[in-house]
């Protein structure tokens, strides 16, 4: 009791018989709280997730600033903090007492890593031949790991991969730096057992109209009627509504047809049309109840 904040020394003196012996103690008094603080990291990857503790003696309110611009916390012991950029923070931990304010403070490093981006040539595709190519975007990658949702990988910088199997696969690319950071990024793609395909060119009937109707062999996907222009497909849902349009070089339109298996003959309003170049347009849906917009060039040859 009274004593002062720092070194107190306390003396005494004994006699006995005569005799005299001196003694003291240094007795080094400090007022509370006396703030401290501790944390499982101070150096890594973003995001850092990083856990705090407090170390702090005596009864006291806390206020904890992370450095980051986020809100002050005033629990005792908070949450894991997550440091999202990079960057030096300085964590301070303020404890307000009834006598006296103290702080303590540390610093955590936060590494930026490289974020793994990448894209893909197309979001769906058919089978049987499933083939897509993805596009490495990532910037400042030191080594890179894919995963392609089917059990295939490779460490390629730009790789292609053909799937066997229809489904939704969730591609997955991870990213090691140069200062040994990771991150992933996934893109879904779609293997869709369903397709449908118009050629570049046909040669029409010189001698009259068909009328546009045609078969398709689908055990022969390799064969196709030349006098008609009509697409090589599978999966195409036959009940929901299909287009097929037809324009010259100007984008007139000079033909069409709601019936997948009708296709055009070549001939506008009776008449055998002129060689050239005409564009195409068909809108439909697939079984699984996707959709689909087909656009070309074709040439009429005669």
């Amino acid at each position: 009791r009274n004593l002062t904040p720092g070194q107190n020394v306390l003396r005494w003196t004994t006699t006995y018989k005569g005799c005299t012996a001196y003694d003291r103690v240094d007795i080094y008094y400090v007022e509370e709280p006396i703030a401290g603080l501790s944390s499982d990291m101070i150096k890594g990857c973003s995001p850092l997730q990083v856990t705090f503790s407090n170390k702090t003696i005596g009864d006291a309110k806390f206020f904890w600033n992370f450095g980051d611009s986020t809100p002050i916390i005033t629990d005792a012991v908070p949450a894991p903090h997550v440091f999202g950029k990079g960057g030096l923070y300085e964590v301070k931990l303020i404890a307000v007492g009834e006598n006296k304010t103290d702080s303590a403070t540390i610093q955590i490093e936060v590494i930026d890593a490289a974020r793994a981006e990448f894209k893909s040539l197309k979001d769906t595709i058919f089978l049987p031949s499933a083939e897509v190519r993805f596009i490495n975007q990532t910037i400042d990658g030191l080594a890179y790991k894919w995963d392609f949702g089917d059990g295939g990988s490779s460490i390629e910088m730009n790789p292609t991969h053909v799937y066997t199997e229809q489904g939704l696969y969730n591609v997955k690319l991870t990213v090691v730096d140069i200062h040994g950071c990771t991150s992933d990024s996934i893109v879904s793609v779609y293997v869709a057992n369903m397709f449908i395909v118009y050629p570049n060119a046909f040669i029409p009937d010189i001698d009259h109209a068909n009328g546009g109707e045609y078969t398709l062999d689908i055990a022969d996907v390799d064969y196709r009627s030349t006098k008609v222009f009509y697409p090589i497909w599978k999966g195409v849902d036959t009940n929901k509504e299909y287009t097929l349009q037809i324009f010259n070089r100007w984008g007139a339109l000079v033909y069409q047809s709601k019936d997948l298996m009708i296709g055009w003959d070549g001939y506008i309003d009776g008449d055998l049309a002129p060689q050239g170049i005409y564009m195409y347009k068909a809108v439909g849906s697939y079984a699984d109840g996707k959709g689909f917009t087909m656009t070309g060039e074709i040439s009429l040859i005669r």
